[in-house]
């Protein structure tokens, strides 16, 4: 998830289980750069079925899942791509 996040970290003697050391790791993450958006208009209670193609902006292979916070709203197929540098795939 995007924005700050404190996790507290503690080495514990297993032997004599006494703390050794504790120590606060801060991590601040960022959410995705949106770089298309789409809009549809669908009837109430229709299905609709649109393809996109993404790129893969690396030089390298990579493996990209797709997913999506409505999971009842919104389904990627194939739900995971794996490209080439510079590929292109379509999504739908």
């Amino acid at each position: 998830t995007a924005g700050p996040k404190d996790i507290k970290v503690h080495i514990v003697d297993v032997e004599s289980r006494e703390l050794v050391y504790a120590l606060i790791v801060a991590a601040e993450g960022l959410g995705p750069l949106v770089t298309r958006t789409f809009e549809m208009e669908i009837p109430v209670g229709a299905v609709a079925n649109k393809k996109i193609s993404y790129t893969n902006p690396y030089p390298a292979f990579r493996t990209f899942t797709m997913r999506c916070n409505q999971p009842w709203l919104l389904q990627f197929t194939p739900p995971r791509l794996q490209l080439p540098g510079g590929a292109t795939r379509p999504l739908g």
